[in-house]
């Protein structure tokens, strides 16, 4: 591998853009001659901007860092269709399970939901353990929510779509088990 990566760099020259891209590889176990070059882990949702930055030679734009233990993104025009509105969220860090997402009982309720890729990918067709329900007190006030067994990460996010307006506020968390209405989470403002 040492030979073709010189061989590569020879024949290309320094500028040639040798970049690698890691799906389901830690970097740990990534050969040492490609170590030293940029390796692109193919599941983190900016990877299409890491390579850009790398064939520019330029630093990544990084989004401010955040304590919060979500990343919430609100997408106008969801999928082309000017009407609707979609709230994403997505852990942090790690993967969750048996997420649900609910919504003031008296406000807008979701046309569609479900799990899809990070920052703005459309949602998928089938929900593992899908549960609708609705939860008597949270923050003060009834809410009606949604949720599935389908995991969500850094890749994977959590998706509900609204036409025409959607709520102030929600609240997002995590059953212990699969249909559960135990859920420990937190309030979002999302206006």
């Amino acid at each position: 591998m040492a030979y073709a990566l010189q061989r590569a760099l020879e024949t290309k020259g320094d500028e040639f853009p040798l970049i690698g891209l890691l799906h389901g590889v830690s970097i740990r176990d990534v050969p040492l001659a490609l170590r030293v070059r940029l390796c692109v882990n193919l599941a983190n949702p900016d990877w299409l901007e890491e390579i850009r930055a790398g064939i520019n030679g330029v630093t990544p734009r990084r989004p401010s860092p955040s304590h919060e233990p979500f990343i919430v993104n609100i997408h106008h025009g969801f999928l082309g269709q000017r009407e609707n509105i979609a709230i994403e969220i997505r852990p942090r860090f790690g993967e969750l399970r048996y997420w649900r997402l609910a919504f003031p009982s008296n406000g807008p309720q979701p046309i569609a939901w479900g799990t899809g890729p990070a920052n703005g990918g459309g949602i998928g067709a089938t929900k593992r353990d899908s549960i609708e329900s609705e939860f008597a007190n949270i923050d003060g006030s009834p809410m009606k929510f949604v949720g599935a067994g389908d995991p969500v990460s850094a890749a994977m996010s959590a998706y509900a779509v609204f036409s025409g307006s959607s709520p102030e506020r929600c609240f997002f968390g995590v059953a212990k088990e699969t249909f559960g209405t135990d859920v420990q989470g937190h309030i979002i403002l999302l206006r």
